[in-house]
């Protein structure tokens, strides 16, 4: 389960890239590995949220760097 997840949590960072920034890899200077230690603070400090609102609050995250 944990990789299917990490897949779609790339995934939806991959297509914000493909879609939203063209040309600009938002996670520049981390990797999925990053990302995912990220997602995992993130969830276990809001647990009940859902995993599409992780991923937005990731991609905010990123944007903000």
């Amino acid at each position: 389960m944990r990789n299917t997840f990490a897949g779609w949590m790339t995934g939806y960072v991959t297509a914000y890239n493909a879609w939203v920034r063209s040309k600009v890899n938002i996670a520049e200077g981390t990797d999925g590995f990053g990302v995912m230690a990220w997602v995992d603070n993130y969830c276990a400090k809001a647990p009940l949220d859902n995993v599409a609102t992780a991923a937005i609050k990731l991609i905010q995250h990123l944007k903000s760097r």
